[in-house]
């Protein structure tokens, strides 16, 4: 199984990552360069997008999600 793939904006920025990964699979500058990665990344690995618009705490290990709602993608 393979885990989704989420974009989260942080800071002036936006990241896009599978969660577990110690290391982002990318960051961009606007939030539809990071979508497009994404769904590339997504097509590749058989996962889905999953796009948030909320704030997360990062700190050495792993990002924490403070607000969890997500975008449904159907």
């Amino acid at each position: 199984m393979t885990d989704d793939i989420h974009v989260v904006e942080l800071g002036d920025g936006w990241e896009v990552r599978r969660l577990g990964d110690s290391m982002p699979l990318g960051t961009y500058l606007t939030q539809g360069e990071a979508e497009e990665h994404a769904r590339a990344a997504a097509r590749d690995g058989d996962a889905q997008v999953v796009d948030h618009e909320l704030d997360i705490e990062v700190d050495d290990e792993e990002p924490t999600v403070v607000d969890s709602s997500a975008v449904d993608p159907s």
